[in-house]
């Protein structure tokens, strides 16, 4: 039987090992080191929750700091120096090695520094805050289709799509537009991703413009910001259903196949004019996802709990709490066939949500 309080000072342990004064490392092993702008983004209303405000604050101001002219956001920034990484373990300095802070073909993240400083920190009240959103608004425009008004890029999955429409980045930037107090910009998007991506046929959204897979957490974000709701939601919801495991709900399925992932990266090399060697070290996680793990079809905590999360806030209060069961740890992701942890096993994010998600529980009387 699993013991939820013992869980609760597991995920304590996590995040007490992954904070740093700048910020949060993205994990206890892999990504020690590495305070990654995404991981923390998903991590807030836990760790807020835990009074961990200021560090918070803290790293969304050093990530601001190296911002770039033109307005690219760093994925993530080095805590360590070089000689420290190689003092910790072999793990970091793995991942010192095959991450990048900037990754041309990555969108979700300047998506998300700006709905994190909208939503957690508040108002751009200093002159470089307001300058630096501005370039960031800028670089996001240059990733935009002119028709469509739709973003080009990779999400979380940055090593399994790089050259397609995401419909979770299309959600994120109705949000940050609106955020911006873009109305008819934002309204524009909300169009297009009604006209490009809803397929009454499958009874979902599309994946990307000219797929047919689930996205689990994209279809989160349609509910959380309003762009779907009354019997769009109910069909939703049972899509949930039918992508969740005896361990926890897929992130996407089906999953891609080899033959898309090997055109998708080929196309990204050529676009972005990727280096040898850079291709080199980044295609680890590529090949990773070919073999249909890493982040293709298995089970992600923190999307897992996001979609627990929805469903609470929709009144499934007993099936909620039956999902939120099924995580036993907090590794970065989970085989949704044996259940077993793979990547980091102490991941920021998956236990910053579940954190969150027991006190939610805890606040309503369910627990």
């Amino acid at each position: 039987m699993l013991d939820l309080s013992s869980m609760y000072g597991k995920a304590l342990e996590v995040i007490r090992k992954c904070c740093h004064r700048d910020g949060f490392f993205a994990s206890t092993d892999s990504y020690r080191g590495q305070l990654w702008l995404r991981d923390l983004y998903y991590s807030v209303p836990g760790l807020l929750r835990l009074g961990y405000k200021r560090t918070v604050i803290r790293q969304y101001v050093l990530t601001m700091e190296n911002v770039k002219d033109d307005g690219e956001v760093p994925d993530f920034i080095f805590a360590y120096s070089l000689l420290k990484h190689l003092k910790v373990n072999l793990k970091t300095l793995h991942g010192r090695f095959l991450d990048f802070p900037y990754r041309p073909w990555v969108c979700d993240t300047p998506l998300l520094f700006i709905i994190g400083l909208k939503n957690f920190i508040g108002e751009a009240s200093s002159r470089p805050l307001r300058e630096k959103i501005g370039l960031v608004r800028r670089y996001i425009e240059t990733k935009r289709d002119s028709y469509t008004g739709l973003i080009l890029g990779a999400d979380y999955r940055d090593s399994l799509l790089f050259n397609s429409y995401l419909l979770s980045n299309q959600a994120d930037l109705y949000m940050a537009l609106k955020l911006l107090g873009e109305g008819k910009e934002a309204e524009r998007v909300k169009e297009s991703i009604e006209e490009v991506y809803w397929d009454k046929k499958l009874g979902h959204y599309r994946d990307t413009s000219n797929g047919e897979r689930f996205d689990t957490l994209a279809h989160v974000k349609l509910i959380k910001y309003g762009l779907i709701d009354g019997k769009r939601t109910e069909l939703i919801v049972e899509k949930f259903n039918k992508v969740s495991t005896r361990y926890g709900f897929v992130n996407v399925y089906p999953p891609y196949t080899r033959k898309e992932l090997e055109a998708d990266w080929r196309e990204c090399g050529r676009r972005y004019d990727i280096g040898f060697v850079t291709r080199g070290l980044f295609s680890y996680g590529v090949r990773r996802n070919m073999r249909g793990d890493y982040q293709n079809g298995t089970i992600w905590p923190f999307v897992h709990n996001m979609v627990v999360e929805v469903l609470l806030d929709l009144g499934y209060e007993k099936e909620a709490m039956e999902h939120f069961k099924k995580i036993k740890g907090f590794y970065e992701y989970y085989d949704p066939v044996t259940g077993r942890g793979m990547g980091s096993g102490g991941q920021l994010w998956s236990a910053a949500t579940w954190i969150h998600l027991y006190e939610r529980f805890m606040e309503e009387g369910f627990l």
